[in-house]
């Protein structure tokens, strides 16, 4: 039996790695450089005897299938089976993958006969079948794009899918009240997407669609974390107009951003070759701390701070996605960190004891500031054991920071949260008695 048939479920910091993965692999799709016509998936592949490789391997044929036929390339199963070897034979290839070349196909293509798929998978065609049953592919779009951003200047990739569209009825409107309709999507995970759409009257909102099963600790963390959140008001704070379930998946509208301090990022990047400016970026600092101690004030953690859930509207900062919030335990100073945030920002008491508490955030956060500041990553690795170790023991490099801006950061990421500062709003107004303005 190919190891494709018989994949373990991943980790939560192996589903993060993953969907990094294929989020930069998408961009640097994006992004070809002169005289490249394609991205070779075997340069994204983790190392062999890493866990994550045939998961990847099997999530990049899919994202790397849905660009070629988007932009004319049309491949098949086939064109992958003879690249990589480890897939096994075609008896071996997943329904899930064999659905979605049918998908693209159905989107992109030719729309290759159902029972094509019987000659060339006969193991898996009644699996298929079945998939193509529960989740009918929508009609073509009459503009393939994906818009992006609604700020001037930001821009989103155009995006790919790893998991089958949901089957939405009456052309994108849900059947909520007098209906939310879905106008493009924004950004797209391994557990869900976001899309630009319109709230009964018109009013333009972010609608986040959560795949997989209600039953699935995914969506149910997701809808706790809502109900957690959902009494919460605070200027920094994006609203969540409504939450609800539809066909066994979770929806949830919200108020629409211009974008993240990542796409901010990029932006300045772009136009001016620089980052965010400081007197700007300390502002934004400033608001995303106040609305983290009003968090921990109502005995609530973000447990997931990192530049894209720092969003931006109308010039102020919105933190965003609490779908990891959690409600601290009041007889303890941390909680259990199970599914807790993403590496490259995760606190060393997290890796170190599976604990997390306000100090966590305010860690996450100071490694935000530093990567925009830096415009790098604060650690380099990729690997998730190597991150662990650079949060556990290495002290970051922040030149060409000042220096009192470097005391600042670092005691903001105090290996111990005892060391730290007490509040986020205590860090960020250290910062701005040392930064130049």
């Amino acid at each position: 039996m190919s190891p494709i048939t018989n994949c373990v479920r991943l980790q939560p910091h192996d589903r993060d790695r993953l969907e990094d993965l294929i989020d930069q692999f998408e961009k640097a799709w994006k992004k070809l450089p002169p005289g490249t016509d394609s991205i070779e998936i075997s340069d994204w592949l983790p190392s062999r005897g890493d866990p994550l490789r045939t998961p990847a391997l099997v999530e990049l044929i899919k994202s790397d299938l849905e660009i070629r036929w988007r932009a004319g390339r049309r491949v098949d199963l086939e064109f992958y089976i003879n690249q990589f070897p480890e897939l096994g034979p075609p008896a071996s290839i997943p329904a899930g993958l064999i659905y979605e070349e049918y998908w693209v196909r159905c989107r992109y293509g030719d729309q290759l006969p159902l029972p094509e798929y019987q000659r060339r998978f006969p193991d898996q065609y009644a699996e298929v079948v079945r998939l193509v049953e529960n989740q009918p592919v929508p009609p073509p779009p009459a503009s393939i794009g994906v818009g992006g951003m609604s700020h001037p200047g930001y821009s989103t990739p155009s995006t790919s899918r790893t998991v089958p569209e949901p089957d939405w009825p009456n052309q994108g409107i849900l059947p909520i009240n007098t209906g939310y309709q879905l106008l493009n999507r924004i950004n797209r995970g391994s557990f869900g997407e976001v899309w630009r759409g319109e709230a009964p009257g018109g009013i333009e909102v972010a609608v986040k669609i959560i795949f997989g099963s209600m039953a699935e600790k995914e969506a149910q963390r997701e809808l706790h974390a809502l109900e957690l959140i959902k009494h919460l008001r605070h200027p920094f704070l994006l609203p969540i107009h409504a939450f609800w379930q539809l066909k066994d998946r979770l929806v949830i509208a919200m108020e629409l951003a211009d974008g993240s301090l990542r796409d901010c990022l990029e932006h300045y990047r772009q136009t001016t070759k620089t980052g965010i400016p400081t007197v700007e970026l300390l502002q934004y600092f400033r608001e995303a701390a106040e609305a983290l101690d009003y968090l921990h004030g109502k005995h609530v953690l973000h447990r997931d701070i990192k530049p894209e859930n720092i969003l931006v509207t109308e010039g102020h900062a919105k933190v965003a996605d609490f779908d990891l919030a959690r409600v601290v335990e009041q007889t303890r100073r941390l909680v259990s960190a199970s599914n807790c945030g993403t590496p490259a920002y995760t606190a060393p008491e997290v890796f170190w004891r599976g604990k997390v508490g306000a100090g966590s955030d305010l860690y996450s956060l100071a490694v935000t500031y530093a990567e925009l500041r830096l415009t790098r990553p604060l650690f380099p690795n990729r690997n998730y054991y190597q991150l662990m170790q650079d949060h556990l023991q290495r002290s970051p490099d922040l030149v060409p920071l000042m220096e009192s801006e470097q005391k600042v950061i670092r005691k903001a990421l105090a290996k111990d949260p005892e060391e730290r500062f007490r509040t986020c709003k205590e860090f960020v107004q250290a910062l701005e008695l040392t930064v130049p303005r």
